[in-house]
C-alpha cells in the first residue's frame, strides 16, 4: 500500500517540479527513487501481504497445536 501511494506522490511532484531532470536536483527526486528502491530491497506490496498471512497462518496452527487459545 505505501509502495503505491509513493508512487503515486512522486509521480504527481515530478509533474509538479516539471519533469525528472528537474526533480533530480530537488528533495522530490530522493521520495521518487525511494519507493523503487524499498520494493527492490524489501519486496512489493504483494509479497509483503503474503508473508505477513504466512506467518499469521504459522502462528495460528503453533497454538493450535500446543493448546493455548
Amino acid at each position: 500500500m505505501v509502495g503505491r501511494a509513493g508512487r503515486k506522490i512522486g509521480g504527481e511532484g515530478i509533474q509538479m517540479h516539471g519533469g525528472v531532470g528537474m526533480t533530480d536536483e530537488l528533495a522530490v527526486g530522493f521520495y521518487v527513487k525511494w519507493p523503487m528502491i524499498a520494493n527492490t530491497l524489501f519486496g512489493n506490496a504483494d509479497y509483503q501481504q503474503q508473508r505477513f498471512t504466512a506467518l499469521v497462518n504459522a502462528s495460528s496452527e503453533v497454538k493450535m497445536a500446543s493448546g493455548a487459545a
